[in-house]
């Protein structure tokens, strides 16, 4: 998230909406929902962060102090210190000051489930909404046409009906995993951020997913030992997706490389970075650790 970024993320989808049209920039995609729209607003060179700060009301600038942990009060000078720490390079330091203390264990909520959409999503009841939640640390093939899923049949040269199988039959052993058990979704807090709880950037609840209680059964490493999920994501952009799990996951994805179970022999291998070193006679979970969260560009 860019300086840009972050200022936009305060505001509500209708003002963002307004105010790109105010901008002369058309927002194409009406799907897009808030932070979607933020970030792409926030890529725009012709839009600056002193053009942001001037659109922004009292109420909007308030909040961008709070979540950036500075103490100003008036317009004026909220404006002015926000601009002013905004162009330190150590603005995400004040944010991140502005955090400390805050407990950042994962707090467990009771869900119900209405529905598996696929391997790594699920629609749920939480507090009265339905919420799509996608299961955090884990990735299984697609089953629906996307971005995600060209990337992933570029990079692998696989058949997307194969990849649909695979993705089907992922998506039958999550329903046979969840089926007649309680539901608790295990949230990371965000509270600097526009959601109190960490979203997926598709705008889905992150989330990890135990069974029957709080501390039960992982579904995500289920998926892995079993061999129906691969460790998500795959050269993270930022360390933003790494979390508490990030080690345990790797290991366990790379038990199964090794021992094949699940889907590995019907085609996911394919998506395995692994597979793109075919020449490696050995991969080690060194190996794993270094292809999972090297970040994209790296080498």
């Amino acid at each position: 998230m860019n300086n840009k970024e972050f200022l936009l993320s305060v505001l509500h989808e209708d003002r963002l909406r307004s105010l790109a049209t105010t901008w002369r920039h058309a927002i194409q995609d009406r799907r897009l929902r808030a932070p979607g729209i933020a970030k792409e607003l926030g890529r725009k060179r012709s839009l600056s962060i002193a053009t942001i700060l001037e659109a922004m009301n009292e109420a909007e600038l308030a909040e961008a102090c709070r979540r950036t942990g500075l103490a100003v009060t008036g317009t004026t000078a909220m404006r002015r210190a926000l601009d002013e720490g905004l162009a330190r390079a150590e603005w995400r330091a004040l944010r991140k000051e502005a955090a400390a203390g805050v407990e950042r264990q994962l707090v467990p909520l009771e869900a119900d489930l209405l529905d598996v959409i696929d391997g790594d999503t699920l629609r749920v009841r939480l507090e009265g909404q339905e919420t799509l939640v996608r299961i955090r640390g884990i990735d299984t093939p697609e089953t629906f046409e996307s971005d995600k899923a060209e990337e992933d049949l570029d990079r692998t040269k696989m058949n997307r009906a194969d990849m649909v199988t695979l993705g089907e039959e992922a998506t039958d052993r999550v329903r046979q995993l969840v089926g007649g058990h309680r539901i608790f979704l295990l949230c990371e807090p965000t509270p600097m951020g526009p959601k109190p709880y960490l979203h997926h950037r598709q705008y889905r609840l992150l989330a990890f997913v135990a069974l029957d209680a709080a501390n039960g059964p992982d579904l995500g490493k289920l998926l892995l030992e079993e061999g129906y999920a691969l460790v998500w994501p795959r050269n993270v952009k930022t360390r933003r997706y790494l979390h508490m799990k990030s080690d345990e996951y790797i290991a366990v994805c790379h038990g199964a490389l090794k021992t094949k179970p699940g889907l590995w022999n019907q085609g996911l291998s394919k998506l395995c970075p692994r597979n793109e070193q075919p020449k490696r006679p050995e991969w080690t979970l060194d190996d794993c650790r270094a292809s999972c969260l090297a970040p994209v560009g790296s080498g």
